[in-house]
């Protein structure tokens, strides 16, 4: 009796995870951090390195605030990445699609 409830309810556990996935999102992945960020939460942008003082700026933070120039030095600086991370400045974004599990981690749609 024990046994073929088990397989009932066992049934019933793969049955439910089959068909209640959570939807995939869309986003970008830092592999340097290990975080994902939702595709909406964030605007692309790349980030840059100044060869004078050596800041590591996003181009938001630049000091024209829409170009590649160093905030506290005022030179032109060199780009790191097309597509910056905004946790850790020198890691590039790739595309992810990611859902989150129940302990509320981001896992990679398979």
């Amino acid at each position: 009796m024990i046994d073929e409830n088990w397989s009932e309810f066992m049934d019933q556990v793969i049955e439910d995870s089959l068909t209640n996935k959570p939807e995939a999102v869309d986003g970008y992945w830092c592999d340097d951090c290990d975080i994902f960020i939702a595709g909406d939460e964030y605007d692309e942008q790349p980030s840059y390195e100044c060869g004078s003082c050596g800041e590591q700026f996003l181009r938001e933070d630049s000091y024209s605030g829409d170009n590649h120039q160093c905030p506290s030095c005022m030179k032109f600086a060199s780009k790191l990445v097309d597509i910056a991370c905004p946790e850790c400045i020198s890691g590039e974004l790739r595309e992810y699609q990611a859902y989150e599990n129940s302990n509320g981690e981001w896992v990679e749609k398979l």
